[in-house]
């Protein structure tokens, strides 16, 4: 069993989702009447991520591993875990 930690970046097209609502009109805006859809935009393509986990190994060539990454988009505000 063995631990580690691996730092990365790179830069890649990320689309990122947002719900948003809408009203088809004015006077469904006096209504009240909300409509809500999905939204796409793209992201900044730069990112750095950090990952850490644990290897069990099988063989010299294979392991069994358990790994956490967390994952920072450059100049936006959107994280993940992948």
């Amino acid at each position: 069993m063995r631990g580690y930690l691996w730092l990365s970046g790179g830069v890649g097209e990320i689309d990122g989702r947002a719900t948003v609502e809408f009203y088809l009109d004015e006077a469904g805006y006096q209504r009240n009447a909300k409509g809500m859809l999905d939204a796409w935009r793209k992201l900044d393509p730069g990112f750095v991520g950090l990952h850490g986990g644990l290897a069990y190994a099988l063989s010299q060539r294979h392991a069994l591993t358990l790994e956490l990454r967390f994952v920072q988009m450059l100049a936006a505000t959107a994280q993940g875990v992948p």
